[in-house]
C-alpha cells in the first residue's frame, strides 16, 4: 500500500527497503538532506511514519507475503536494501533462519528492480572478510550478493562491520550481565554508527564505476574488552559484567538449534566474531563513546 506524504518530485527518486530499521531511518534522513525524493518501504505504516517522518511516500508491504513489488519499483532511480531479519538474539523473534527471511525478500525486490531497469541497486550485506561462510547469517547475505552480481543491474555491495545500536542491544539485553569473551578480549573490530553508514550508502548511489563492492567500518579500532567496558559502564547503574568463555556461547547456540534456528545461528556468529579481528576500512567520525553518552 503506497501512502503519500505530500512531498514534491525532486531530481532523483530512491526506494529504501527496510526503512524503519536503525540504518534505514538514518538513510532516509540522509537522502532527504541531499535532496532526493524518498519512498520508504517497511512492513508497518505506523513505524514508517514514526521513524521516517521526512519520507515523501510510505509503502507498507511484507515482501515474504506479497506477490510482487513491481509497482513500488516502477518509477524510482535507485533501490537501497537494508532488509534483513533482526539480529537481536531474542526468543520472541521469528524463529525462521536468516536465509529463510533475508534471501527470498531481497530476491523479490531485486527482480522488481530489474524489471524497472533502475540505475543502481545498493545492498547492505555483512563484513566477514571472506570468513564464516558456513554461518547462515553470512551465507544468506552472500547468497543475495551472488544473485545481484548475476543480474542485469548496476550495483553496489556494502559490507559494514557491526552497527552501534545492535551491538549495544546485544550486549545489554539478553546477556543479563554475562559477556562471552575469547582469551583476553584482545580481538579487535571497528563498529560503525548507522548515521555514518547512511552517509556511505548515500555516497554509493552515484559513485563512479560499475559493480562496486566496499567494506566499511567506523573511525576507531577497539578491542572486544574495550567495547564491553564502554557499553556496560554506560548501562543501567553501571552493572557488573561477568566474563565467561566464548565456548559457553557456542554450546548455547548448539543447544538452541532444534528449538530456535535464528537465535542459535546468531549465537554461533557472535562467538565466531569474538574470536578474531574483524577490521574494515575506516569511515565517518562518530565514536562509540560519544554514541553511548548521547544515548544516556
Amino acid at each position: 500500500m503506497l501512502d503519500k506524504n505530500g512531498g514534491t518530485d525532486l531530481r532523483d527518486r530512491v526506494l529504501v527497503a527496510g526503512a524503519s530499521g536503525c540504518l534505514g531511518r538514518h538513510l532516509v534522513s540522509e537522502l532527504k538532506d541531499r535532496g532526493y525524493f524518498v519512498r520508504a518501504l517497511g512492513r508497518d505504516t505506523s513505524k514508517l511514519r514514526a521513524h521516517c517522518p521526512r519520507a515523501d511516500e510510505f509503502v507498507s508491504l511484507d515482501l515474504l507475503k506479497c506477490d510482487s513489488v513491481a509497482t513500488e519499483c516502477s518509477d524510482v532511480d535507485f533501490v537501497v536494501s537494508c532488509l534483513g531479519a533482526s539480529v537481536i538474539p531474542s526468543v520472541r523473534n521469528d524463529r525462521r533462519s536468516f536465509s529463510d527471511i533475508d534471501v527470498p525478500a531481497n530476491l523479490k525486490l531485486l527482480k522488481a528492480a530489474e524489471q524497472a531497469q533502475i540505475r543502481r541497486f545498493v545492498y547492505v550485506s555483512v563484513f566477514a572478510d571472506g570468513r564464516l561462510q558456513d554461518n547462515d547469517f553470512v551465507r544468506g547475505h552472500e547468497q543475495v550478493v551472488r544473485h545481484i552480481r548475476s543480474s542485469n543491474l548496476d550495483y553496489c555491495i556494502i559490507r559494514p562491520t557491526g552497527f552501534f545500536s545492535s551491538l549495544v542491544r546485544i550486549m545489554r539485553e539478553p546477556s543479563m550481565g554475562l559477556l562471552p569473551q575469547c582469551g583476553n578480549g584482545d580481538a579487535r573490530t571497528n563498529p560503525i554508527h548507522e548515521a555514518d553508514l547512511a552517509e556511505f550508502c548515500a555516497d554509493a548511489l552515484c559513485a563512479d564505476g560499475a559493480g562496486l563492492e566496499y567494506n566499511v567500518g567506523g573511525p576507531e579500532i577497539l578491542s572486544r574488552r574495550q567495547i564491553s567496558d564502554l557499553v556496560h559502564q554506560s548501562g543501567p547503574l553501571g552493572r557488573t559484567v561477568t566474563r565467561v568463555p566464548v565456548s559457553t556461547l557456542r554450546a548455547g547456540g548448539l543447544f538452541l538449534g532444534p528449538f530456535n534456528r535464528r537465535v542459535s545461528q546468531l549465537m554461533t556468529f557472535i562467538a565466531d566474531v569474538l574470536s578474531d579481528d574483524f577490521i574494515a576500512p575506516e569511515f565517518g567520525s562518530r565514536t562509540l563513546e560519544r554514541y553511548l553518552a548521547s544515548e544516556a
